[in-house]
């Protein structure tokens, strides 16, 4: 059974996700290779990488305002598939296009999320960019298409992996090794029987968030028990984890 606090984290980390500014605009060019360089040395088998860019909030008028800035959306990006997922009374929508590149095996997906804060309405553009496992060369490919739009906006960086069960050491002795390979402090975090969820810092990067205790984090860690396959899932994020794991 998954974890309440991997659902309701996720719900949390969503929130502060849409909440970054663009301070972090000139520092995200180094997490994603550091991220991957600790994993290969704790033996994680990488098998899912995800880059977001969340372009800044933007305020909107009315209802036209925002079915007008959705079409200019859809027109500069060619190639995409488009749905309306979620219409949620009058004043939330949800347009979700998906674009898979054959020759890199890349998928994008572009959400549009319009949505209304007390009297004044606004509208935020997200890009998800994923791949499977992690090559050589994927950075300098992935820097050329898409390092404009990571220079000029907010950027997330996941990793999801697995790793064998260990013999000697415990899911959160697991956790700890990665903070110290990170040179990481812990901030808070949740240790149950098949499941850890760590916060982090590390002074390597630049960005942080603040946490619920007053501190700041900039990188999570979540590690959950696969006994069926005796192995370990591993999922990290910089500076937060948006999705649940």
């Amino acid at each position: 059974m998954k974890s309440t606090f991997g659902i309701t984290f996720s719900i949390i980390s969503l929130f502060i996700f849409y909440s970054i500014g663009d301070a972090y605009a000139n520092s995200k060019t180094r997490e994603i290779l550091d991220i991957i360089e600790v994993a290969k040395q704790n033996d994680v088998k990488i098998a899912l990488w995800s880059i977001y860019i969340k372009e800044p909030v933007v305020k909107v008028k009315n209802e036209n305002d925002i079915k007008r800035k959705i079409n200019d959306i859809k027109r500069e990006n060619k190639g995409y598939s488009w749905d309306t997922v979620q219409t949620e009374g009058d004043h939330h929508y949800l347009v979700v296009g998906t674009k898979l590149s054959g020759t890199t095996n890349i998928k994008e997906r572009i959400s549009i999320t319009s949505y209304q804060n007390k009297d004044q309405r606004y509208l935020v553009q997200t890009l998800e960019i994923q791949g499977a496992e992690w090559k050589y060369n994927d950075w300098e490919r992935i820097y050329s298409l898409y390092g404009q739009d990571i220079h000029k906006n907010s950027v997330i960086y996941t990793i999801k992996g697995t790793t064998e069960q260990s013999l000697t050491m415990t899911l959160q002795e697991q956790a700890d090794r990665f903070i110290k390979d990170f040179s990481g402090e812990y901030i808070e975090g949740l240790n149950e029987k098949d499941f850890v969820s760590i916060s982090s810092f590390t002074d390597n990067w630049e960005f942080n968030v603040p946490t619920g205790n007053g501190k700041v984090m900039n990188l999570q860690i979540g590690l959950r028990n696969n006994d069926r396959d005796k192995t370990i899932d591993f999922t990290i994020g910089t500076p937060i984890i948006v999705k649940e794991y």
